[in-house]
């Protein structure tokens, strides 16, 4: 008898039809969940059941504000809340500077491109999802972070990346950047705001281990479209942008470092002919 009741409520549950993936989702949102690993927000729109953002503008801001004095120039360079997107192009010098960014642009949400390493920590990974950070291997010419971030752009939201691919903590160091952000822009229809940002590295120097409070300035420049340089020959538009770009950003740093240039006696603000191969095949 209790063989035949368990065969029916096998037969039962095998009768059941599997929740649909989107059912399922909408499941696994209900309820409260501070950092659910297994909520995603980096396809969909910034505002859309997402309390922790809003939580983080009216705490994170200030708090960040009052630590490291942030000072922001060129205010009139961010867009208004109902304007039109942009794609931030900033320097990286520490694990702080997508911080600095999304709050000194805030209310105007900025969604971010991060390593996808960072995916690996479960809290961590619940954070970035829910600020809507895109995940991209920087080793490779990830089509899949291209498309998104574009996507991103066309829906009206504004984007963030660190073309340099990693922190620059060695001054001394010649990097190739990412050719990426110029697909970007072009797939996404939006205009290039170069960023400097001067005063994280200071937050936690090499070598030590206790975290400073130093000054963070953070400067947004104009911006300015891929069409503008529609007169460059198609083979070396890519790399024309590229250089632009950096031009602009290592200018607004080193505008507001009070230390000078970091990389004097290297090519024009540090920047090596050639960019990332993988990027740039990306790009053309």
């Amino acid at each position: 008898m209790a063989d035949e009741t368990t065969k029916d409520a096998a037969a039962t549950s095998q009768d059941k039809p599997a929740k649909a993936p989107k059912k399922q989702e909408k499941a696994e949102r209900k309820g409260f969940h501070l950092f659910h690993p297994a909520m995603d927000f980096t396809d969909e729109p910034l505002h859309k059941h997402n309390w922790f953002m809003y939580v983080a503008g009216f705490i994170i801001r200030p708090v960040a504000y009052l630590l490291f004095r942030i000072e922001v120039r060129g205010k009139e360079n961010i867009p208004a809340a109902d304007g039109e997107p942009v794609l931030y192009v900033a320097n990286h010098v520490s694990f702080s500077d997508p911080v600095v960014m999304w709050v000194s642009t805030y209310p105007r949400v900025t969604r971010f491109l991060a390593r996808s390493n960072l995916w690996r920590f479960p809290v961590l990974k619940g954070i970035i999802s829910r600020v809507g950070a895109i995940p991209v291997d920087p080793e490779s010419a990830d089509t899949k972070a291209i498309k998104r971030a574009a996507a991103a752009l066309k829906r009206g939201e504004c984007v963030g990346i660190f073309a340099e691919g990693t922190r620059m903590r060695n001054p001394e160091k010649v990097y190739k950047p990412h050719a990426g952000f110029v697909l970007i822009a072009n797939m996404g229809k939006a205009k290039i705001v170069p960023v400097g940002i001067t005063g994280t590295d200071r937050i936690k120097p090499p070598g030590q281990k206790l975290l400073h409070l130093p000054k963070v300035t953070i400067t947004y420049g104009e911006a300015f479209s891929v069409k503008d340089f529609a007169d460059v020959p198609k083979a070396e538009r890519t790399q024309a942008i590229v250089d632009e770009t950096m031009r602009r950003v290592f200018e607004l740093r080193d505008a507001a470092d009070f230390r000078g240039p970091i990389r004097p006696g290297l090519p024009p603000f540090g920047i090596v002919e050639g960019v990332d191969t993988a990027q740039d095949k990306a790009a053309e």
